[in-house]
């Protein structure tokens, strides 16, 4: 999963067309100074994604890198994984300017469920039975382009029919799922946190735009409230961040959720499910639903101690 919260003066884009059904095992290519990664449409004959559709795929790096060494770790890594890269891999050098121009004119509205899902530019185009978010999502993660975003909030809708009092969005990025929660637990008090302040500036920034009431603050990566002693208590908490960071907070997570929480847990891959499950089990949390997103996962859990 890519957070492009900051970015340098050049931006260096690496890009080669594939087909949309290797996209999500192009997302996990180990790339050095990376700063996003992103794809769009190209060429294809229904209104709706398919296996074979061409997709353009893009990394942006923050360094110029050496293109010959690159280009064969994408290959290699594309033959290691069966997977197809149909033109030349090439590099191109980008201002910032441009960066931001280019991102923005690639984030294509998208429906999930209930959601329309676009930047600020795209607000008109909201159908009338649909709840638009709207954000800008130039330096932080979470455009609900990604599978783990997307599928962050159908799980949600699965547990709208209960009642939350309180929810907490760790890692929240941009703030679309805490915007999200908003909509589905009107009464409930909802808080975002992030351990980059450039996020939780675009997510302050994001809910005005949008009128929401969350309350968000920054966290430290390894503690989420390092400075209280008496913890606050959540009923639903999201975590759509990586394996590692869930591994290492899943005993804070435990210390504040109330008897009987729910838990949202994205971030991580198929591989990666097995211990994420057992650690969470160790501390009292059984599975309730799991989601799958291509090499994606999404786990809900519930707090049973």
């Amino acid at each position: 999963m890519n957070t492009p919260f900051s970015q340098s003066k050049d931006t260096y884009k690496i890009f080669f067309k594939t087909k949309y059904r290797h996209l999500d095992v192009f997302d996990t290519l180990p790339i050095s100074n990376l700063i996003n990664i992103s794809y769009y449409e190209v060429e294809s004959k229904t209104v709706e994604a398919m296996p074979d559709d061409i997709w353009c795929f893009e990394i942006y790096l923050s360094e110029e890198p050496n293109l010959s060494i690159i280009q064969q770790q994408i290959t290699a890594f594309a033959e290691f994984h069966d997977l197809e890269v149909l033109n030349e891999i090439k590099l191109q050098k980008i201002h910032d300017q441009d960066w931001i121009t280019a991102y923005h004119s690639q984030l294509k509205p998208i429906i999930i469920s209930h959601f329309f899902i676009s930047a600020r530019a795209h607000k008109e185009l909201c159908p009338q039975d649909k709840i638009g978010i709207f954000i800008d999502a130039a330096r932080a993660f979470g455009t609900g382009e990604h599978n783990t975003t997307a599928g962050c909030i159908e799980a949600m809708e699965d547990l709208a029919r209960l009642k939350f009092c309180k929810i907490l969005d760790i890692g929240t990025g941009t703030g679309i799922l805490s915007f999200a929660a908003s909509h589905l637990w009107l009464d409930a008090e909802i808080y975002g946190c992030d351990s980059d302040e450039v996020a939780i500036e675009i997510a302050k920034d994001n809910a005005k735009f949008n009128d929401v009431n969350v309350q968000f603050f920054q966290n430290c990566p390894e503690e989420l409230f390092p400075s209280q002693a008496s913890l606050p208590k959540y009923d639903l908490i999201i975590a759509n961040i990586l394996a590692t960071p869930l591994i290492m907070l899943s005993k804070q997570i435990q210390q504040i959720s109330t008897p009987a929480a729910y838990l949202i847990l994205s971030g991580f891959l198929d591989h990666q499910l097995s211990e994420i499950v057992d650690t969470y089990e160790k501390l009292n949390f059984k599975s309730v639903a799991t989601i799958y997103k291509n090499s994606w996962v999404i786990l809900v859990m519930q707090y049973t101690p």
